[in-house]
């Protein structure tokens, strides 16, 4: 029986999202390169402010092929997986806020 009466605020993340998030950088960090990785980490932190523009995954697609080349192109969904996890890290209970 769960209390469906708990707020966000209450909810911890499992540890196992640390590790998962560890993993998941090293893994980037070792298919991409340290260089290449923050290049594109930080490209992702910065376009998630413009997540409702019109072209947004065209444009993210565009601009990140640029970056990674077609090869990593497919390393795109795991950093920004990285960056999600890190966010559940950082505000366990933020992610409920609107549910």
């Amino acid at each position: 029986k769960t209390n469906a009466s708990a707020k966000a605020s209450d909810v911890e993340p499992p540890a196992q999202l640390e590790t998962r998030g560890a993993q998941l950088r090293q893994a980037c960090v070792n298919e991409l390169g340290a260089d290449l990785f923050k290049q594109v980490y930080a490209y992702l932190k910065r376009q998630q402010n413009d997540l409702y523009a019109a072209d947004y995954d065209a444009r993210m697609r565009e601009e990140l092929l640029s970056i990674l080349g077609e090869a990593k192109l497919r390393l795109w969904p795991l950093v920004d997986q990285l960056i999600f996890l890190e966010e559940i890290e950082e505000d366990p209970g933020g992610f409920l806020k609107d549910w």
